[in-house]
């Protein structure tokens, strides 16, 4: 166990004020003093213990909650952490002799260990961005539903050190939160950080699968007073040099296969994002032709049709590593400046417009080619949205909450030597591999912009996917292992069985699969009820949901401009 002053504050453990309610009741006039042993990776809530109550009557207002790690505990493959909450009660000023042993103890008084140890037997252990992936709603789940028992063992009062104590007061992350407390968080210390980190090996790379960093991705930031900042004062340094947008060209890289809505997908990233060229892998989708064929995207699309592919869940990397690969020199002949890498479900929101992130852009260097964004994740009006795109307005932003990547997603600067692909999140050059705590990779925040993820927005997309998944895979056990995520790994298990009632001809059987397979598609993907109006800025909602509009920019970069600094060739052929 390492003394609490050997921190390091950029690895975070955070625990929201709806998982302290669950396990601690309605916070009112605080917890008093409590200790908390919490699962490292998923900073889930697994025994308690109350050391000191809280005063019954309070002259100031309820301040922010302070957690404070005292040590950590392995018992199995497991790795604990024990935490001091101090929450109105009095912070303790004496050391714990032994902080491992008390964690220990309060486990082994807790049954949830011994059932979440038989959970996971089958499958492993996983990252925080599914460990903790559960269907966003804005009722609060209750204790049961959360499937783990915690002990609340009352003892007399244990002095502990006051040393390493820190306010949390800027990770409040709402605007109408009710109660600015809703995330604290504690650090964790550096000698003993935990890296989950999985590889999948595919026939061609090494896809790399990290855990997104489970803090919330607010798309506006803001002050603990609820206030929301200016985000034009916080980049200095990119509007002194605003001047160098113009020297910034963005291609487009990305492979599709059956795409909803491209039309509005193409339009989108031209008009609002500037995007010049779109050099698209088109695969087993030939109608997309005539579209391509027709103004402006005669212009704008390179596009190589192919025929013949199997969707797959890793193979399909290597394609698009492929791709990558080929288009990079094309896009630097072509004199274009950085390269941005989504998918036919992404969007790239810019919440002040697409100025600020050309700033970014442009302050951009070849020594750090690999510029990163987050992500959230939409959540659907209906199961059959006309146009995903133009019609949600809800968006995850817990990545603990997500049903799919975590990872965002990355331009490139084409003026690094040695760039391709790193896996479907990042780009890699000569001096290193991009990634969460690489020193090749630029972080661009997600007030600058941000990744809108519309993963299986339909039902109909979902059932196309993952039918096309269940009948290349089935029940896999190799599969299954590496799927990372327990939405992906539910749609599976749905999807085959339609596929094996549809097998078998039984209409009554294919309907219950049919009607189990559209619960699971709203259990994770509907919009709660009761949402504000988008409007021009983001609203950020204490239940993890953010509201926007990825339109509500939509008239910023006029074609005129788009037009008059492209100056592009017709595109070659399509093969």
């Amino acid at each position: 166990m390492l003394p609490t002053n050997q921190c390091n504050d950029n690895s975070m453990i955070s625990i929201s004020l709806p998982d302290l309610e669950e396990v601690l009741g309605e916070r009112k006039d605080g917890y008093g003093t409590v200790l908390l042993v919490a699962e490292k990776v998923t900073s889930r809530i697994v025994a308690t213990r109350l050391l000191a109550p809280a005063p019954a009557i309070r002259s100031s207002p309820v301040a922010l909650p302070i957690l404070r790690l005292l040590g950590e505990s392995m018992l199995g493959q497991t790795q604990y952490s024990l935490i001091e909450l101090i929450d109105g009660g009095k912070v303790s000023t004496q050391q714990v002799v032994s902080p491992q042993q008390l964690c220990e103890q309060l486990l082994a008084s807790s049954p949830a260990r011994s059932d979440r140890r038989r959970r996971r037997s089958a499958w492993g252990r996983r990252s925080d961005s599914e460990q903790q992936m559960q269907p966003q709603g804005r009722q609060r789940r209750s204790p049961a539903g959360r499937g783990t028992t915690v002990s609340r063992q009352e003892s007399s009062p244990v002095e502990l050190p006051a040393s390493g104590i820190r306010s949390v007061a800027n990770n409040v992350p709402s605007t109408t939160l009710s109660n600015p407390s809703d995330i604290v968080s504690t650090a964790t210390p550096s000698t003993t950080r935990h890296n989950p980190r999985q590889v999948y090996q595919t026939k061609s790379t090494s896809y790399y699968m990290e855990p997104g960093d489970p803090n919330p991705v607010l798309i506006a930031p803001l002050l603990p007073d609820g206030l929301t900042v200016d985000v034009r004062a916080l980049n200095v340094e990119a509007a002194s040099n605003s001047s160098a947008r113009a020297a910034i060209k963005i291609a487009l890289v990305s492979m599709v296969k059956n795409p909803s809505n491209f039309s509005t997908w193409l339009d989108y990233h031209h008009r609002v994002l500037g995007v010049q060229r779109f050099y698209i892998k088109i695969e087993d989708t030939p109608e997309l032709s005539a579209l391509l064929a027709a103004p402006p995207w005669d212009l704008r699309v390179e596009a190589t049709f192919v025929s013949s592919t199997q969707r797959d869940y890793f193979e399909q990397m290597d394609r698009q590593s492929s791709h990558i690969a080929a288009v990079i020199p094309l896009a630097r002949e072509a004199g274009y400046t950085h390269l941005l890498h989504i998918d036919d479900d992404e969007l790239i929101f810019c919440s002040r417009g697409v100025d600020e992130l050309l700033d970014h852009v442009a302050i951009s260097s070849a020594k750090q080619p690999d510029l990163h964004m987050l992500n959230v994740e939409a959540l659907l009006p209906s199961p059959n949205c006309s146009n995903p795109f133009r019609e949600c307005r809800a968006f995850r932003h817990f990545p603990t909450k997500y049903c799919s990547y975590t990872n965002g997603k990355s331009f490139a600067h084409l003026g690094a030597n040695g760039l391709r692909a790193h896996g479907p999140h990042h780009f890699r050059c000569a001096t290193g591999a991009g990634g969460a705590n690489s020193a090749v990779t630029q972080k661009i925040p997600p007030h600058v912009a941000c990744v809108l993820h519309f993963e299986s927005a339909t039902f109909g997309r979902w059932r196309d996917k993952y039918l096309s998944l269940a009948r290349r895979h089935g029940t896999s056990p190799e599969i299954f292992a590496k799927v990372p995520f327990k939405y992906y790994r539910e749609s599976l298990v749905a999807a085959l069985a339609i596929v094996r009632a549809e097998a078998g001809g039984d209409v009554l059987a294919i309907q219950e699969a049919e009607e189990a397979a559209m619960r699971l598609w709203c259990r994770w993907k509907l919009a709660p009820e009761g949402l504000p109006a988008a409007g021009s800025s983001p609203i950020i909602l204490a239940d993890g949901v953010t509201v926007l509009d990825p339109f509500c920019h939509e008239l910023l970069v006029p074609e005129a401009a788009i037009e008059a600094a492209a100056c592009l060739p017709r595109p070659a052929s399509a093969a």
